[in-house]
């Protein structure tokens, strides 16, 4: 799996050879990981620091020897400075300096929009939590709990009758049931490799291709934007979550000197009955839950 620092290495000399570089270009560079999700702004800072300049696909402007140039910006022009007491003032001539966008620009923001919400949609489809939301949503389509257009996205003034809507139901059937298949591999896989140093698996090219092939099932619908926010955050609890039982378990193991295997064995006895609950409260002199 790429590095960061190879990642980064890739978009400086792609950078330097046109002096500059695209939105576009740094998301297909990047890998479909949540981990380079999380850097995209230290990405384009360390790029930025390189001086190399980050522009849109909309803002390339091509000379005969193939560079790119922009027009320098004019200097700003300012009138003798004005001094106002009066808040909302003061607040409506700042906004009066801020240009509108043009079409260039609405276009640049729209690309740019793209552009996240993929590099977004990529690594939501690939959690297995993603799945089982899915299975949900078709649950309660199921009992009219939901309609149509509230899972998927349906362009305005279209009209769906109700064998589209029987097509785009089997068709998403087959798709929770192809990448059901394709996560059970991946656990499987997970299951019997091993691990280095910093948690990447010996069989982790496979993985990837997996994951890449339950995102690509995935992407062959187009989802309603609401849908997809639901899961981001149905993701961000869960790494709470996780990441909150990672420092129990550690506070565990370093302060009380339980084992993992220990650490299960009391969590399991706590959960069996209230009487097995206050033995293991009375053996460790602890609050069972945190087992």
């Amino acid at each position: 799996m790429i590095t960061y620092n190879e990642c980064l290495k890739k978009l400086v000399d792609l950078g330097k050879e046109s002096g500059y570089i695209t939105f576009k270009q740094i998301n297909d560079i990047l890998p479909s990981s949540p981990f380079f999700l999380d850097k995209v702004d230290d990405i384009i800072f360390d790029l930025s620091q390189d001086g190399i300049e980050i522009i849109d696909e909309t803002e390339k402007r091509i000379t005969k020897g193939g560079a790119a140039i922009r027009k320098p910006a004019a200097p700003k022009k300012f009138k003798t400075k004005r001094f106002y007491d009066d808040p909302v003032r003061m607040y409506l001539r700042e906004m009066g300096r801020v240009p509108l966008l043009d079409r260039d620009g609405e276009v640049r923001v729209a690309k740019k929009i793209e552009t996240y919400q993929k590099m977004i949609n990529q690594n939501v489809f690939q959690a297995g939590s993603t799945l089982r939301e899915m299975y949900n949503f078709l649950h309660r389509y199921r009992e009219r709990r939901v309609r149509l257009d509230q899972i998927f996205k349906v362009d305005i003034g279209t009209w769906i009758d109700k064998n589209q809507d029987v097509k785009i139901i089997d068709r998403f059937k087959e798709i929770l049931k192809e990448n059901e298949n394709t996560l059970d591999k991946i656990g499987g896989i997970l299951d019997n490799c091993d691990f280095d140093e910093t948690g990447t698996a010996s069989r982790q090219e496979e993985i990837d291709k997996l994951r890449a092939q339950v995102v690509e099932t995935f992407m062959s619908l187009s989802y309603n934007d609401k849908l997809i926010k639901r899961m981001v955050y149905r993701i961000r609890s869960l790494v709470e979550r996780i990441e909150e039982s990672y420092n129990s378990i550690n506070d565990l193991t370093r302060i009380k000197r339980y084992t993992i295997d220990e650490i299960c064995t009391y969590g399991r006895r706590a959960k069996k009955s209230d009487e097995d609950f206050d033995e293991v409260k009375n053996e460790t002199n602890m609050d069972p839950n945190v087992f």
